[in-house]
């Protein structure tokens, strides 16, 4: 079955609710609906799917087949594209390349990092449930192993703890 592509990126939202969330990713409408046409992914709404009691992380369901956690400093994008399919599919991994410069640039980021959402994904996802920023999450990386330097290099990675790319979005 595989595993999944996931896109994380620094934060600056205060408001958490809803709504809120929903008004801070208009601008990605555009690459949300690029997205599921070409994925015919859903749902196409928001919808908070935090659990009772929980005060973090906010969790979302988010357009194109996409859910969000969303820790103190750093946010989590889920897609059920699969993560070989990234590495390998220049066209999906330019659409999705495309998406995480925009998720980033909502933020005044210039970065993003991308992993499956198991393995290294799994020790992401904690760390910004954890709180930790990108810079953080990046030096708690760095103490497994470093990172490849191009995402055919990712390619050559097999295990899964090891898997993670840092874009800077540089010929994107």
């Amino acid at each position: 079955m595989g595993v999944h592509f996931t896109v994380t990126a620094d934060h600056d939202l205060r408001d958490t609710s809803l709504d809120a969330v929903r008004g801070c990713f208009t601008p990605l409408e555009p690459l949300f609906l690029e997205i599921s046409t070409r994925r015919q992914a859903g749902p196409d709404r928001w919808q908070n799917v935090t659990e009772p009691g929980n005060a973090q992380p906010n969790h979302f369901y988010a357009p194109a087949g996409f859910s969000v956690f969303i820790g103190p400093a750093a946010l989590t994008f889920h897609h059920g594209t699969r993560f070989e399919m990234f590495i390998e599919a220049a066209s999906e991994r330019e659409l999705l390349r495309r998406f995480s410069r925009h998720l980033a640039s909502l933020f005044g980021q210039q970065r993003a990092l991308y992993a499956p959402c198991e393995g290294a994904g799994d020790v992401i996802r904690d760390l910004v449930i954890d709180g930790c920023s990108l810079a953080e999450i990046e030096a708690r990386l760095h103490e497994r192993s470093s990172p490849p330097t191009t995402i055919e290099e990712l390619a050559d990675r097999s295990w899964p703890e090891l898997r993670y790319y840092f874009d800077e979005f540089d010929g994107c």
